[in-house]
């Protein structure tokens, strides 16, 4: 129904949080301009903050994915299978190498 309406993407977002519709308008555009059928928005993070982090996994194959992790795992992943230091800024940036995930999706509704 909602593509004979004409419309093209469907937007998840938190209710909580009345920024992220700036960021949303943008998001769109991207993802319309790049082609994307599914897209995130994330923001900068310290390391440890509490709040979940997007990761970037790859099998062995290398067969590529993004992951959300949980508020409080990253680090013990980290330290059990990646860097023994855990979840650490980047000494250039100040940050996490891993963005906050701050669950705002963007779908297309046709690939």
């Amino acid at each position: 129904q909602w593509q004979e309406e004409g419309r093209r993407w469907v937007c998840f977002f938190q209710g909580t949080n009345p920024l992220v519709f700036r960021g949303l308008q943008v998001a769109v555009g991207v993802s319309a301009s790049m082609g994307y059928e599914v897209n995130s928005l994330a923001v900068p993070r310290r390391a440890k903050q509490d709040m979940g982090a997007l990761v970037e996994l790859e099998t062995p194959e290398g067969q590529v994915t993004v992951q959300s992790v949980a508020p409080g795992q990253l680090d013990r992943l980290l330290r059990e299978g990646f860097d023994p230091r855990g979840d650490v800024d980047d000494d250039g940036t100040g940050q996490s190498p891993f963005p906050g995930n701050i669950d705002q999706l963007v779908l297309a509704l046709e690939p």
